[in-house]
């Protein structure tokens, strides 16, 4: 063999020694490597929640239902707007959460095209929808009211409509209990309440629902509202519309604290999803232990409050704050978190210890940027167990 074919020889068996060494490289890490479906066992099944952000909507009801859905690690929330539904934004979730405001000026905003496109979501394509108070409204099939017909129910004395807020009283039926075990065994629960729908049954309605919860205060504290109209009347209700579920509350457990985490469980029960528990420390149904409605009295006392937290001293406006909380007052809560920045320490952390007992997380940044610049390292500390305790209210599933 001469020179030429020997080298040509040489080169074709070190090509062959290379490729062999390549391919057991590979069997290799096919070894080492898990299945794909292994992988993707380990991934948890999100749920994707809209939650309606449009004129009609108010800013803090949006803020709070999302920051309700928070509390549960497998669920994303995100807002979405009317122009986002009629351009097929809805396809990428499994739920559309309508928050409280004003319920017809909703619908306005979403306009025919977009209506369709939120029964269409429901009915066939078999996804879910909750609805909060104004959003309640829109759900139901009304007489003269723009509505969306998805829960077979209707609201009554539209024309006493405002008729109050406040910490309402009421109670599970037993098929509540199945779904809020944790209420099920308590003779009362406790709710804010801002002048909600009063619900029956919707007359001649293919739709039927089940009441969860039935109102037992009765709620006439102004406009002429006539008594005994929101007794017995459902504060929770579900049903099925179509191949979709949908979940009514008259009420606002979005920023009841203790109660806030009944939202994503709603949200996992119209999407099919399993009901799982909540800590303890935003599982908290004993906060209240009675009724607390804003009569002229306790309004009038407000807004004294309120002024104190301008106008007042330090030790006024900690009093007010810490009164503002045991009240519960619906407006506090965007009062309060300007307090982090009081010339105060002593008024810095009573706010942000309100921040917490109100389970206020929208204020985390607030009060990130609160204990960014405190100077007093004993209140620096406080302000940090604030912010913990805060955080420690998010993706607290067990």
């Amino acid at each position: 063999m001469n020179i030429t074919g020997m080298r040509t020889l040489l080169i074709g068996l070190l090509v062959v020694f290379t490729f062999s060494i390549s391919c057991n490289d590979h069997e290799k890490d096919k070894k080492e490597t898990p299945p794909s479906e292994d992988i993707s066992l380990e991934v948890p099944s999100e749920i994707r929640v809209a939650v309606f952000e449009g004129y009609g909507a108010s800013p803090g009801c949006i803020t709070d239902a999302v920051e309700a859905l928070k509390l549960d690690k497998d669920i994303s929330a995100e807002t979405i707007s009317a122009a986002e539904i009629i351009t097929g934004g809805l396809d990428n979730f499994d739920v559309l959460v309508i928050p409280g405001g004003g319920g017809s000026r909703q619908y306005s905003n979403m306009g025919d095209l977009g209506v369709q496109k939120i029964i269409d979501f429901v009915m066939n394509k078999g996804k879910g929808i909750v609805g909060i108070c104004a959003g309640a409204y829109l759900l139901t099939n009304t007489p003269g009211y723009t509505c969306l017909k998805l829960s077979g129910a209707q609201a009554i004395d539209l024309e006493h409509d405002e008729r109050g807020h406040g910490i309402a009283e009421f109670e599970m039926t037993e098929e509540g209990g199945e779904i809020f075990p944790e209420l099920k065994d308590l003779n009362s629960c406790f709710v804010f309440y801002y002048e909600g729908p009063v619900i029956i049954p919707a007359e001649n309605d293919t739709i039927s629902y089940t009441s969860l919860a039935t109102m037992k205060s009765d709620i006439h504290l102004q406009n002429n509202a006539p008594e005994g109209m929101t007794p017995g009347k459902p504060c929770f209700l579900n049903s099925k519309a179509g191949k979709g579920k949908v979940f009514l509350t008259s009420c606002h457990p979005e920023t009841t604290p203790g109660m806030r985490w009944t939202v994503p469980r709603m949200a996992r029960w119209t999407a099919g999803k399993e009901l799982t528990g909540y800590s303890e420390n935003v599982v908290r149904p004993d906060i209240y232990s009675e009724e607390i409605l804003f009569d002229e009295e306790l309004n009038n006392e407000e807004s004294m409050m309120f002024n104190d937290l301008i106008y007042g001293s330090a030790r006024e406006k900690i009093k007010a704050i810490e009164r503002l909380v045991e009240i519960h007052s619906w407006s506090a809560r965007y009062r309060i978190p300007g307090l982090l920045r009081d010339a105060d320490q002593n008024v810095r952390l009573a706010a942000a210890k309100a921040l917490v007992d109100i389970e206020y997380t929208s204020e985390i940044d607030d009060l990130e940027a609160s204990l960014l610049i405190e100077k007093d390292e004993n209140c620096k500390a406080e302000l940090k167990k604030c912010l913990d305790a805060l955080k420690n209210m998010i993706h607290i599933n067990y």
